[in-house]
């Protein structure tokens, strides 16, 4: 032992110092066990641990996959990914796979473009693990996507979007044979529109029911439509939309 190298000396010191973290950790993950507290409770712990797990081989890969929380389930697509608050670079549209990542509770964000963001907490075990996250969309992409169920005369489509109050009140064959029968009988087509920004509304009246729902989106919608052949007209009209279980849900539109 007098006779060690300098740098033995201080890779022995190293190995040391990550086994003192390790003991560290493990006997405060003990504690928390045992009094009930949540591991969140001691995250600086863990980053403490970051390098001895990596030393020791305790890390994993995480694959993510990231839909849509829309009927056709697509890929998310221009969105942002972030594992304890570092970006992570997309494995092409609406996935991503991050490597070497320690074993233990980590945070993943992911959110932007057409879609709201989200955040959820993952553990991390040694191999490779996977998930898969549902995004919302905003208010706006989702009013957009409704409207074009409208612009392209698809009342099924539309039906499905609405509100479950909306559609207790009428049901969906009455709402497409309706809808047919204007088509059919003036020919309205939408030409072009336009989603403005939203407006909340901690209390909305429905016009119709009286009913007061909260938290509801408002937009202005401007659009070009066209009637039996007539030049298009612009006609400004309001949409309302409330979340239900994570997914915007049309009320009834002025």
């Amino acid at each position: 032992m007098k006779h060690m190298t300098r740098t033995q000396r201080l890779s022995e010191r190293r190995y040391k110092r990550l086994a003192v973290y390790w003991l560290l950790g493990s006997i405060l993950l003990l504690v928390s066990a045992l009094v009930g507290l949540s591991y969140a409770d001691f995250r600086p712990v863990q980053n403490l641990m970051q390098p001895a797990k990596h030393a020791l081989n305790m890390t994993g890969d995480l694959k993510a996959t990231v839909i849509e929380d829309y009927p056709s389930g697509a890929p998310a697509k221009d969105i942002y990914f972030k594992l304890d608050g570092k970006a992570v670079k997309p494995d092409g549209a609406g996935h991503f796979i991050a490597r070497d990542i320690p074993t233990g509770e980590h945070t993943l964000s992911v959110g932007g473009g057409a879609y709201e963001g989200t955040t959820k907490t993952i553990d991390i075990e040694k191999g490779l693990n996977k998930c898969t996250v549902k995004l919302c969309l905003t208010v706006v992409e989702a009013t957009k996507r409704w409207m074009e169920t409208k612009r392209q005369n698809k009342p099924a489509d539309t039906y499905f979007f609405l509100h479950p109050d909306e559609k207790r009140r009428i049901n969906k064959q009455d709402y497409i044979k309706f809808k047919l029968l204007a088509q059919k009988e003036y020919n309205i087509a939408i030409a072009n529109y336009q989603v403005h920004a939203p407006r909340f509304v901690v209390n909305w009246k429905h016009p119709v029911t009286g009913k007061i729902y909260r938290l509801v989106a408002a937009m202005k919608v401007d659009a070009f439509t066209t009637a039996n052949g007539s030049p298009p007209k612009k006609q400004s009209w309001d949409v309302y939309a409330q979340k239900v279980n994570g997914r915007w849900a049309f009320l009834a539109s002025s």
